[in-house]
């Protein structure tokens, strides 16, 4: 009788330190899922000197003071040889200088030495204007302007698509395609680009 009653207790006592184990020292620990889906970083070391990086180095905007406008740029960290990249940027504000017709273009570049400039200067570059939808041509020194697609600014979100596969740039307005930009030379590594004129614009890779 004694004999059994001790061990329904010891039965009993270890049971409930096991049932205390459960789940971190048994291992049965869920891992917290990643958050973080951006697709690069601004890289610092190019950037021009007006340039403000901020949020772990995914938002960037200008010091230079409105209402006037001079041109800046910031470059990607990740450069591209293959494949298709995609980069989400959202504008976080938007300023329509006087100054400048263009104020904020994004795309990519195949050189990060126009930090402060323009990064399409000189045709290392091409990209979307925001003010008027417009994009870069592709002749001269690639400064000009051509028809492309819808304008954008404060709010918007510019997806970004380069497929270093057959060369095609194209860029999206809250997910509707403005169509093909530009065809580049895909023999040449490629960077994002985002040239800023003045402190009211600020944009962010978001994705």
């Amino acid at each position: 009788m004694y004999r059994f009653l001790i061990l329904s207790l010891f039965l009993f006592f270890n049971l409930e330190c096991y049932s205390q184990m459960l789940p971190s020292m048994v291992g049965a620990v869920t891992k917290k899922k990643s958050t973080n889906t951006q697709s690069d970083a601004f890289d610092a070391s190019s950037k021009g000197q007006y340039i403000v990086i901020t949020n772990n180095n995914v938002t960037v905007s200008s010091s230079y003071p409105t209402p006037n406008h001079t041109w800046n740029t910031v470059y990607g960290n990740e450069g591209i040889t293959s494949g298709i990249k995609e980069w989400e940027i959202t504008i976080n504000s938007f300023y329509n200088s006087g100054g400048n017709s263009w104020e904020l273009i994004m795309g990519v570049a195949y050189e990060r030495t126009q930090g402060n400039y323009v990064f399409n200067a000189g045709c290392r570059g091409f990209g979307y204007i925001a003010e008027n939808g417009k994009k870069n041509t592709t002749t001269g020194s690639c400064g000009s302007q051509s028809n492309y697609g819808d304008t954008y600014g404060a709010g918007d979100v510019i997806k970004i698509q380069l497929n270093m596969n057959n060369g095609q740039l194209t860029f999206f307005k809250n997910g509707t395609s403005q169509g093909v930009s530009h065809t580049v030379d895909t023999e040449k590594t490629w960077y994002l680009g985002i040239g800023i004129g003045n402190a009211g614009t600020s944009v962010s890779i978001t994705g």
